[in-house]
């Protein structure tokens, strides 16, 4: 039998298989044969067929990833891999296929700070993968590809630079999402009292009861001024970072992985925290 003849009959012979309806899943393996036959387009449309029974599949997500990262729609599969992690908090952790895809995705569409991040998260779910020593590789160049920031001289006075307070809230909740139920949002600048909130609209109420109390204990107890707190009850975690006069304020389920909320606001806030008005127009909420 000849390649070609041989490649059909499996084909034929894995169609049968999904058409018999033994096996919800029959339809994964028929997508990857497809794709080892460079036919993309025939394996797209398998694993719509076979997501539309079965939306919540990890490894069905990951053919269609992979099958999206064949064709070149990184930015495609990335977003199904974001709402499979909405469905399924953590599954992208769980399911190392997915998070390597993840990963080679980021990679391409030269993400660079989503890398480091997927790379860390890989290295700790699996560290002898034999994978990561070229990923670790890709990931050193996509950095040192990224143009280097010029210090200013000393006659610069560059302005502070950041998001605008709504980008900032939805960036952040994009980045913890993943990981749980966001409750809420805030970001309180105590300079202007304002206050920008998405969510329960109490929670800058609480975020400024906590603060006082957390600052004056430790003021008088002689332990300086607190950059960051966390708060966790058997009903909600809050997280508070102060940064200068803006304080962010973040409230989700308790039991999240305060690691990975930790590691995710402190880079944000470091990075991106607006640094001038909290907002503006129908953004901004007195206190």
């Amino acid at each position: 039998m000849s390649t070609t003849a041989f490649q059909s009959a499996m084909i034929a012979r894995l169609e049968a298989d999904v058409r018999a309806g033994r096996n919800p899943r029959a339809w994964i393996p028929l997508s990857q044969e497809l794709r080892r036959q460079n036919k993309y387009p025939e394996a797209l449309v398998v694993c719509h067929d076979g997501l539309s029974a079965d939306q919540g599949s990890v490894a069905g997500v990951t053919e269609l990833v992979r099958v999206l990262g064949d064709m070149g729609r990184y930015g495609e599969a990335l977003q199904q891999i974001e709402r499979l992690e909405r469905r399924k908090p953590g599954s992208s952790s769980l399911a190392h296929g997915l998070l390597l895809q993840k990963l080679r995705c980021q990679i391409r569409l030269l993400q660079v700070d989503e890398a480091e991040f997927s790379l860390s998260e890989m290295e700790r779910s699996q560290p002898f993968d034999p994978a990561l020593n070229a990923l670790r590789a890709e990931v050193r160049h996509l950095r040192a590809l990224r143009p280097a920031k010029a210090a200013p001289s000393s006659s610069d006075t560059p302005a502070p630079v950041g998001l605008v307070a709504s980008d900032f809230i939805r960036a952040l909740r994009s980045q913890v999402r993943p990981l749980g139920k966001v409750l809420a949002v805030a970001l309180v600048d105590r300079e202007n009292k304002q206050s920008v909130v998405e969510g329960d609209d109490h929670l800058a109420e609480l975020a400024a009861r906590l603060e006082v109390e957390i600052v004056e204990a430790c003021a008088d107890l002689g332990h300086g001024t607190p950059a960051y707190q966390l708060v966790e009850t058997t009903e909600i975690l809050v997280v508070l970072v102060r940064k200068g006069e803006k304080v962010l304020v973040l409230a989700t389920d308790p039991g999240i992985n305060f690691g990975r909320v930790h590691h995710i606001v402190t880079r944000m806030t470091g990075q991106q925290l607006p640094a001038g008005r909290t907002a503006s127009g129908n953004e901004t909420t007195k206190y």
